[in-house]
């Protein structure tokens, strides 16, 4: 059964107009909206949106709003109503588009509406903007937390810019969940973290995986015996920034080649540290072989790309899930990952994963050897994965979603 109601899906991440007028976004973001239709009729996407002008560069404005992989994709025909905000990269975009924003969110929220917020976005979530509007209007409020990217760690410099921004959401965060009529939490932590009890509260992966995406495990099988003798392919692929333990990988990687390891790492991503990245990959590090590859689009091509690989490095920094570990469980990779709770909650140390202390390179650069010289233990560990990843598909995900919204809504 499809939710009736007026469904206002209020998100940061931006779409670009086009010259064609075109709305184009981030591919796992169209795949999600995709997701979206199959149980709500009438959606509305509220988010910023950059209005490309005649002679300006459509991939390169899409850096601003794509996260991920592989250009852009194209949502014009699909049936959402879009209600444009302006894009903000920063406080002083945040505090110039504060009025109209407010006035534009507070007008798309009409009697009985179903909201859509999250505690994402930076610098300041539109959840924050719905809150004043609890006060004055009646609409049911679903409130998602699936990333605290925002969260200084203990042992960094004072910044006062990033220490308000953590005050922000601190302070905001437990209020807008407790006006919530209802609350998603992409893992138990970030529940414990910022909500107390459990009434109209589920408690869920965020996953991309789509089920036909899954590698046979025959295929697996073969694919591990055709490796087994071969130097361990490992892929970090991420955003390269400094939250997603870039800098440590690359401690980690000199680390290594001090030691006598035969491991090939391939670097993958776009972001403020790409070029650090690309100069790194140009030295050398004795037996172990450092490779900047380009990005491939989200889809078969983007499977068939990591089926390739043996094991998957995660060296985040902050809590998030990252959503390429069903990904890479999808096409039996082993996972070589920092010990976030995050990460936790979906890996196994020793059974699915090799799980390493956060931030710590020479532990990091351990685990990597450890899986280089016991791939028998990193093909058991893809194995186990792929088991895992069949009951953390994107489409069982929004299944449940549906079944928890339309018990707490009676939609």
């Amino acid at each position: 059964m499809k939710i009736q109601s007026k469904y206002l899906l209020l998100n940061s991440i931006g779409l670009i107009k086009d010259q064609q007028g075109r709305y184009l976004c981030d591919p796992f973001w169209a795949k999600d909206l995709k997701l979206h239709l199959d149980y709500i009729s009438d959606l509305h996407l509220c988010c910023p949106v950059i209005e490309a002008k005649p002679d300006e560069d459509v991939d390169q404005l899409a850096k601003k709003v794509s996260y991920n992989f592989g250009g852009m994709a194209d949502i014009s025909d699909y049936p959402i109503n879009i209600v444009p905000l302006k894009y903000s990269d920063g406080w002083l975009g945040v505090i110039k588009g504060l009025l109209p924003n407010f006035l534009r969110i507070n007008r798309a929220i009409t009697k009985d509406t179903i909201v859509h917020t999250d505690g994402a976005g930076w610098p300041f979530p539109l959840s924050f903007y719905v809150l004043p509007i609890r006060w004055f209007k009646h609409f049911k409020w679903v409130m998602i937390i699936e990333s605290t990217f925002w969260m200084v760690k203990k042992d960094a410099p004072f910044h006062p810019l990033k220490a308000f921004t953590q005050a922000c959401h601190q302070w905001f965060l437990p209020r807008c969940l407790k006006a919530a009529d209802a609350r998603i939490f992409t893992h138990e932590e970030y529940k414990k973290m910022f909500f107390e009890g459990d009434a109209q509260t589920h408690v869920a992966s965020y996953t991309n995986l789509d089920s036909e995406f899954l590698i046979a495990e025959t295929e697996l099988i073969k694919k591990q015996a055709a490796r087994s003798t071969l130097p361990l392919r490992c892929l970090f692929a991420a955003r390269l920034v400094k939250e997603k333990g870039v800098m440590v990988l690359l401690d980690a990687i000199e680390q290594l080649s001090k030691l006598d390891v035969t491991v090939q790492i391939d670097l993958v991503g776009s972001g403020e540290l790409e070029q650090t990245c690309r100069d790194f990959a140009k030295q050398s590090y004795g037996k172990v072989d450092v490779n900047f590859v380009e990005p491939v689009a989200y889809g078969p091509e983007f499977f068939n790309f990591i089926s390739s690989y043996d094991a998957l490095i995660i060296a985040n920094l902050t809590e998030e899930q990252p959503r390429i570990v069903f990904d890479a469980f999808g096409q039996g990779l082993a996972i070589i990952a920092s010990d976030t709770d995050g990460l936790k909650t979906v890996t196994k140390h020793q059974e699915n994963a090799i799980l390493f202390k956060t931030g710590d390179a020479n532990a990091m650069a351990a685990a990597i050897q450890e899986a280089a010289e016991h791939r028998e233990k990193v093909a058991a560990f893809g194995r186990a994965g792929l088991t895992f990843a069949r009951s953390k598909t994107h489409q069982q995900m929004h299944k449940n979603r549906a079944d928890f919204y339309a018990e707490v809504f009676a939609v």
